[in-house]
């Protein structure tokens, strides 16, 4: 749970402060689909996102809106697995087709958050060009570090090759744990850049439960006073990082 919760509560955080919030689920895996309760969406949708991404289909693009807390889902779809490929293979405007569908749909939106693949592919590069700013989890670790080095990298290519403006807003430590080696990745992390965020998500078997009950943490916790809601202060902060943009 990183990422994918990093999205989810976000999203919900913004929806509480009274924003008009879309929240696109571009990871095939549809683990933020799933979190938000749309499980079967993933398996069987007459519409999916795939077909506006890979097929550029004809359809109302309205139709892949779903209600969700407040919000909208735009959620993803079993065939996004092979979005990637169907991507790389086509022949004109294959890196902006998000931006383009974002366009026709996110009009009316205060905020439109993408829960990206794990992965620097075809996917995740549209989400760079539909976006103003990306904020980064980072799980403590070399490879992670490496990642890091590829991703500025691939913005950089994104601001020359799309005229676009894309920034990191914040790089979130996520999912951390109380060992040397994270602390020190941390530190070296924070000695080379000042987008660092100075807080961190520690890793709770919480967020786990958040998934199985399909809600975001705030909600749960309304529900169940038994619920840790310690990390709560967490996402209310970067939700104002976001709102000063």
């Amino acid at each position: 749970m990183g990422k994918t919760t990093l999205s989810v509560n976000l999203f919900y955080e913004l929806v509480c402060r009274g924003r008009n919030v879309l929240l696109v689920d571009l990871d095939p895996s549809g683990h933020a689909t799933e979190h938000l309760g749309f499980r079967e969406e993933y398996k069987n949708s007459n519409v999916t996102l795939y077909d506006f991404l890979v097929e550029e289909a004809n359809s109302n693009s309205e139709e892949l809106l779903f209600d969700s807390y407040g919000g909208y889902v735009i959620p993803s779809s079993r065939d996004m697995i092979s979005a990637e490929m169907g991507l790389y293979t086509a022949e004109f405007g294959r890196n902006t087709r998000l931006k383009r569908l974002l366009q026709k749909v996110g009009d009316g939106f205060d905020y439109c958050l993408i829960d990206c693949p794990p992965t620097l592919g075809a996917l995740t590069i549209n989400s760079f060009v539909a976006s103003d700013r990306v904020m980064v989890p980072f799980e403590p670790n070399d490879l992670s570090m490496r990642a890091m080095e590829l991703l500025f990298q691939n913005l950089k290519k994104v601001r020359e090759y799309h005229d676009s403006e894309v920034r990191v807003l914040k790089i979130v430590p996520n999912k951390v744990l109380d060992t040397k080696v994270a602390q020190d990745t941390l530190k070296t992390l924070r000695e080379s850049l000042d987008i660092v965020w100075e807080k961190e998500i520690r890793k709770r078997t919480v967020f786990e439960k958040c998934f199985k009950e399909e809600k975001p943490l705030r909600m749960l916790s309304k529900e169940n006073s038994s619920v840790n809601s310690d990390k709560l202060p967490r996402f209310e902060e970067l939700a104002e990082i976001i709102e000063r943009v």
